[in-house]
């Protein structure tokens, strides 16, 4: 079965970084019990190079983030450059990548320029995605294919309240065969959950 685990440190890689990835399944869990290892993230760009695995990396990542509510919808574009597209983490954390509307306008940002919160979420879910199609048989896939077991702590760090009520929907609609389980200390982040999804954990005074 497939596991990943998200703490709460969640950047985006630095620029040209090329990951190891000899034990991916131990590598992936390792963020959630160790705050200084790196996401692979962006990185996995570097990873599959010029392969088929590349352009399928790029274009799930598009369809996980773009349109899809994951992120505010003033992000409306993650430019994908040349017949290739994306070829190395560097491609996206340094050349204008994503497309902000900002008034009437749409400015072309750098990932690293983005505010922490859309860093954060796309840096997760780029390292989710960069996960499973290393362990695919096929790069034909999409993000509703996905299957397995998602874990991070403090799921709407740096979000905004109104992002906050609606990344649980956008995630579930997104990636609908995966299942979440994620702590949040905001009652907002519950607005889209019933009862019996939610389960409060406090300390015993006794013990």
């Amino acid at each position: 079965m497939f596991v990943i685990g998200y703490g709460v440190q969640r950047f985006l890689p630095e620029s040209g970084r090329v990951p190891d990835l000899a034990r991916p399944s131990v590598d992936r869990m390792k963020p959630l019990f160790d705050s200084s290892y790196p996401l692979t993230s962006t990185s996995f760009l570097s990873h599959f190079g010029q392969k088929k695995k590349a352009l399928a990396y790029s274009k799930i990542l598009k369809s996980a983030v773009i349109n899809t509510d994951v992120l505010p919808n003033d992000i409306n574009d993650l430019e994908m450059r040349g017949q290739g597209g994306v070829s190395k983490a560097s491609d996206l954390l340094e050349r204008n990548r994503f497309h902000q509307k900002m008034g009437k306008d749409i400015v072309q940002i750098p990932g690293m320029d983005l505010a922490h919160g859309y860093q954060s979420t796309i840096a997760w879910i780029a390292d989710l995605v960069g996960h499973i199609l290393l362990e695919a048989e096929s790069a034909n896939m999409n993000p509703e294919d996905f299957e397995g077991l998602v874990l991070i702590d403090e799921i709407d760090l740096y979000l905004h309240p109104k992002w906050q009520a609606r990344l649980i929907p956008a995630l579930r609609s997104t990636f609908p065969k995966l299942q979440f389980i994620a702590t949040t200390h905001r009652p907002v982040a519950l607005a889209a959950l019933s009862p019996s999804e939610i389960i409060r954990v406090q300390s015993d005074p006794r013990t």
